[in-house]
């Protein structure tokens, strides 16, 4: 619904009212929060203030060096700066984590293979969704001539397909097929939606290319959200639930900043080479097909990733309850 309610937003109310939105819901979140019965206490009072810190700016150092490549390149030396201290933040927090004594992710929570495979998932998927989101608004804004509110509302196949994907399709593959299975299926149908989205032109059908190409893609990152996180958060125990799922955010959330500073720079290179011989509305979108191949790439990766990660899990019959709640909180929380 935020891909159409921007378009909304934008048109009437303006582009800033976008960040107010979270406002109401945060108040109703608080408000809610009163009629929470208090839980057990945990066991682990203190918090990790070295990996939050090193976690915190390794991810953003990372981040803001690849959103830098774009406009000043690789040899940049505030982008070899910041690549460099990320790199050497991160294994800061992974040594946090091995060696510290309350860390902020308890070995027992990434113990599991599958859970690992499906964060690594999660962070690739969102990498390849939200620039896929990204190019979209552009080519209908900048070649098509779209509103934002006409934009937004071009989404509704997309979000029609990824409620379908995860009240139907996601659970019923988890059902059917072995998660190994079911996350592969899932994300090749993101794959091929997004493949679709590669053959756009300056003139392609909305109504019979990007229309179908958009509720297929839905399906797919749909069904590949309810899966990944119902094996990312298979087996944790009740009292490290908020860890496991936040792992998963916290993946789709980096993924994201990844995603758009990455594929965005390609996206203006292509662009910029193909200007120099053809019309503006075709360079243009040749540089969002680049961006739209790559992400193809991202879930074709996830596949080989969920291909050698995904084991079966053996649910101990004394959690199975517990496991069954957190795994479906988890999803419904992701999604």
């Amino acid at each position: 619904m935020g891909l159409v309610l921007g378009g909304v937003l934008t048109s009437y109310a303006g582009w800033r009212w976008v960040l107010l939105v979270n406002v109401p819901v945060i108040i109703g979140v608080l408000l809610g929060v009163n009629a929470l019965d208090e839980g057990e206490p945990a066991e682990q009072a203190k918090i990790d203030i070295p990996g939050a810190i090193t976690a915190t700016l390794g991810a953003g150092s990372l981040v803001y060096a690849v959103d830098r490549v774009g406009e000043h390149g690789w040899s940049d030396a505030m982008v070899v700066g910041c690549l460099i201290a990320s790199a050497v933040l991160l294994v800061a927090f992974v040594v946090i984590q091995r060696t510290g004594p309350t860390p902020m992710i308890p070995r027992e929570v990434v113990s599991d293979r599958g859970r690992v495979g499906a964060n690594i998932v999660t962070l690739l998927m969102a990498t390849g969704s939200f620039a896929t989101y990204f190019f979209l608004t552009l080519y209908m804004q900048q070649v098509l001539g779209y509103s934002a509110l006409r934009t937004g509302l071009m989404y509704l196949p997309l979000a029609v397909g990824f409620g379908i994907a995860a009240g139907g399709v996601g659970p019923q593959l988890l059902a059917r097929t072995s998660e190994k299975a079911a996350l592969s299926l899932a994300l090749a149908l993101a794959a091929a939606g997004t493949a679709w989205f590669s053959f756009l032109t300056a003139h392609s059908s909305v109504y019979g290319m990007m229309m179908p190409a958009s509720l297929v893609t839905g399906l797919g990152l749909g069904a590949t959200v309810v899966v990944s996180t119902g094996i990312g958060v298979r087996g944790i125990d009740s009292s490290e639930a908020g860890i496991g799922s936040a792992l998963l955010t916290a993946g789709s959330q980096i993924g994201g900043a990844l995603g758009l500073a990455g594929l965005a720079t390609v996206a203006v290179t292509t662009t910029r080479h193909a200007a120099k011989g053809t019309a503006l509305s075709d360079a243009l979108v040749h540089g969002y097909t680049a961006g739209f191949k790559i992400a193809v790439g991202l879930f074709l990766l996830g596949i080989v990733v969920s291909l050698l990660t995904i084991t079966p899990f053996v649910r101990p019959r004394e959690s199975a309850g517990t496991t069954a709640e957190v795994t479906g909180g988890g999803a419904g929380g992701l999604a």
